[in-house]
């Protein structure tokens, strides 16, 4: 385990290529087990960055001990991402689809001493009808606040970045500075993690421009995808804000629509959902 997680080269790794985004599994799990649970992980190719990095983190140590002019890559996390990216390029020429796999999907409470912020937008009736919502809770899953706000017309992905800019303000005016955000919107994810790394590519420039604004408000703000059924709370949130009649509403407590999400995300209950295995 030092060597694949522990030391210092590993630990600087996995911090870069998760962004500092780590489950307590991630970090508390020993051996075999640990192997294990970085296997049936769900987010997106994790499989294949998780392989390539351990084989790489093993080659490296070896070529420092046995090889004298070795040299470290200059970015590790960059070396194993380029790797994984040729290896799914060469997959798709071949025409390999990858396997459909059943994974299990729960809320999951960040680590000691960080807040999660779930958030989600909807569009509904051809882009006519759109909202957002999003809630705050400890790393207990206590309760801090959530919002409902009716958009009117626009699309799912511009809710989706109204969604994160509310939910950003709410926690500045709260003066809450160790925050992980999470979507359902791959897509959006990214440009919100681009977006730290001052790239800005998309037509909600704007919106971008604005949550950009707030980012400096944190003293450690990471941004982290999950699949839709771990983030039921804030869909049920996103679907309020379209059926409410008032344009907007920050809730103290939570409505009593969200108490059966909040009660199963609270209790660790998951749910099963279809993955493409790369």
């Amino acid at each position: 385990m030092h060597v694949l997680r522990d030391c210092t080269m590993a630990s600087n790794l996995w911090n870069e290529l998760k962004r500092g985004c780590f489950e307590p599994e991630f970090l508390n799990l020993q051996g075999l087990e640990w192997f294990k649970w970085n296997l049936k992980c769900t987010p997106q190719n994790w499989r294949l960055i998780f392989g390539i990095a351990c084989w790489s983190l093993w080659n490296w140590r070896n070529k420092c001990i046995f090889e004298v002019e070795f040299q470290m890559p200059d970015s590790c996390s960059q070396c194993v991402l380029r790797y994984a990216k040729e290896v799914i390029t060469a997959r798709q020429k071949l025409g390999v689809q990858g396997v459909k796999q059943e994974v299990l999907v729960r809320w999951m409470p960040p680590l000691v001493g960080t807040f999660k912020l779930n958030v989600d937008g909807c569009s509904k009736g051809m882009g006519k009808l759109a909202g957002c919502g999003g809630l705050i809770r400890t790393d207990d899953g206590q309760w801090v606040t959530g919002f409902a706000k009716k958009l009117g017309a626009c699309s799912a992905f511009k809710a989706e970045l109204w969604a994160v800019l509310t939910s950003l303000k709410l926690a500045a005016e709260l003066k809450l500075s160790n925050l992980i955000v999470e979507a359902d919107s791959y897509t959006v994810i990214q440009l919100l993690q681009n977006l730290q790394d001052g790239i800005v590519n998309t037509d909600a420039t704007r919106l971008l421009t604005e949550i950009g604004h707030v980012m400096p408000r944190f003293s450690r703000l990471l941004f982290a995808h999950v699949f839709r059924e771990g983030n039921a709370s804030a869909d049920a949130l996103a679907n309020l804000a379209v059926l409410q009649e008032i344009p907007s509403a920050v809730f103290d407590r939570p409505p009593e629509c969200l108490h059966s999400f909040l009660c199963r995300d609270v209790m660790g209950v998951a749910l099963p959902r279809s993955i493409l295995i790369q």
